[in-house]
């Protein structure tokens, strides 16, 4: 492998958020797999087997007719519940697509666009370092971005677009879905927090605590543990969410002990990937 791939992946990572489109007829851009309509492919925001995102091959200008935005109504709620208004996003129909470097919409990409933004490193947000660390394989990586921005497609986030529904958490059939209860202060998402908080001898997890505050539980850690840590984290969510999703749409229920053997082998994965180092304690 070349010695400069380390270099053009971290600069790719870096710049990913800064690319996008101008939405034209719609003809060059994917709806799925480009990034049209927020920081990455709405691919990202899905989880579906291989096999079927094979025949996933819309077009945005089946979504455009002579006049501007043409969306079915199932399709427009699907976007409420990932947080877009895609009615807000400049369509014209007249006009080819525009690949464009986001900060300078209009004018011509040079090649110091990138190199200023690595330079500066515009990337300052405070989850920056947690969803883009390279102990977290990039499909994690993703779903952390969501889950830090709070964009995963739970009820409360359609409620909030103004469409009425009735929500109800779908692992414990007891109160209302939102981020908080379902990943958190559900009675079996309680345990699991649980055991990982006893197994990394952190403190447990309370219900002031924020994703930032329960990632920075491990910082007076080595860094490798910090890795395991805030993968852990992760994990955990990704695996929740996964369970969720999973009875809501084919009415399965994973068993506890699966799940932990599940987050035991990301943890596994990330020990391979992480660069970090032990204290000699």
């Amino acid at each position: 492998m070349s010695s400069i791939w380390p270099g053009i992946k971290l600069a790719a990572s870096i710049n990913r958020p800064y690319m996008g489109w101008l939405v034209g007829n719609g003809a060059n851009i994917d709806f799925w797999r480009d990034t049209w309509a927020t920081e990455i492919p709405l691919r990202e925001y899905i989880e579906m087997p291989q096999s079927l995102w094979k025949i996933c091959t819309t077009r945005l200008r089946n979504l455009i007719n002579s006049n501007g935005w043409d969306i079915p109504t199932n399709i427009r709620i699907l976007l409420l519940a990932l947080g877009i208004n895609v009615l807000e996003i400049p369509c014209n129909p007249r006009e080819v697509d525009k690949r464009i470097w986001k900060p300078d919409s209009y004018e011509n990409f040079t090649v110091r666009n990138p190199y200023e933004t690595i330079r500066k490193k515009r990337n300052t947000t405070w989850w920056w370092k947690y969803t883009w660390r390279e102990s977290v394989y990039p499909k994690l990586g993703c779903f952390a971005w969501r889950l830090v921005n709070h964009i995963l497609s739970l009820n409360e986030i359609v409620k909030k677009m103004g469409i009425h529904i009735t929500s109800c958490c779908t692992l414990c059939r007891l109160q209302e879905e939102s981020e908080a209860h379902l990943l958190l202060h559900f009675p079996s998402a309680t345990n699991i927090w649980l055991w990982a908080t006893d197994t990394f001898f952190l403190p447990s997890i309370s219900s002031t605590d924020t994703w930032k505050s329960i990632l920075e539980k491990s910082r007076p850690a080595s860094s490798y543990i910090n890795d395991l840590w805030i993968t852990n984290i992760f994990s955990i969510c990704q695996t929740i969410w996964s369970a969720r999703n999973s009875l809501q749409f084919d009415d399965t229920t994973p068993s506890m002990p699966n799940t932990k053997r599940g987050i035991i082998k990301k943890i596994q994965y990330t020990a391979k990937l992480s660069k970090g180092k032990m204290h000699n304690n």
